[in-house]
């Protein structure tokens, strides 16, 4: 699979989770550029709304510079089972111990090198079955106090999660963000009923941890609707 249909199929999940969680009756979803989707609401029998939908994740990447080791390790992790395993799509999230952050690259390589030999010995015991597999503190992993392994939803996902404190997200930085997606409805090849815009937060790493309780919506923006979409707890915030 691309890079961009990975990302594609990785964007369509979420989205598909949101629209679960929303429970709105959506008939149809076909994948879009500018949008990043168009959405078929069932309204009557006789004519379906159509929705425009831009996704964009709500990271700060401050924060991320600083979980950039903890991807390292990962990404290194993931490209040696992806070399051995080409079409096996799983997701895999691991729990770092924040205060023991490996400095050297040998450290780097050898807790990459344990984690890729763990989800190995998983994948090659169930790979017949659909599965979810969680391991918890004495892992044997330096760093790491757990990992979950699944096949559950047929797309490669390799990424950190953990507790963390959540900080109210910064307004002024965040508006922004809307209107730079705000600018890109004009390009818009259909005409749509309504117009979302899907903020995805809550990943499950300090970077993606906000808290919008103190963010207000101009009343002239162009989308009907703003949706915060938090990952890991499955839970939606309307903001518009």
């Amino acid at each position: 699979m691309s890079d961009y249909k990975q990302k594609k199929a990785l964007e369509k999940h979420k989205l598909i989770k949101f629209i679960s969680s929303l429970e709105v009756p959506a008939i149809d979803i076909k994948e879009s550029e500018t949008p990043d989707f168009y959405i078929s609401l069932f309204q009557s029998k006789v004519n379906d709304k159509l929705i425009s939908l831009e996704m964009t994740d709500i990271i700060d990447f401050h924060q991320k510079k600083r979980e950039a080791i903890h991807e390292k390790i990962i990404e290194y992790a993931k490209t040696q089972f992806k070399s051995l395993y080409q079409n096996a799509n799983l997701t895999v999230y691991i729990t770092f111990i924040e205060y023991e952050i490996p400095k050297k690259g040998t450290e780097v390589n050898e807790i990459a090198n344990q984690i890729f030999d763990l989800v190995c010995k998983v994948y090659n015991n169930i790979s017949d079955f659909k599965f979810r597999v969680e391991k918890t503190f004495d892992i044997g992993i330096k760093a790491v106090s757990n990992i979950i392994i699944s096949n559950e939803h047929n797309f490669c996902n390799w990424q950190s999660i953990g507790c963390h404190k959540r900080e109210e997200i910064d307004t002024e930085w965040l508006i922004k963000k809307i209107r730079t997606k705000e600018a890109l409805i004009p390009k818009y090849q259909k005409k749509v009923d309504e117009k979302w815009l899907l903020l995805i937060s809550y990943y499950g790493h300090k970077s993606s941890s906000h808290i919008f309780d103190n963010v207000i919506i101009d009343d002239d923006l162009d989308f009907d609707k703003v949706y915060v979409y938090e990952y890991m707890p499955n839970s939606i915030i309307e903001l518009k």
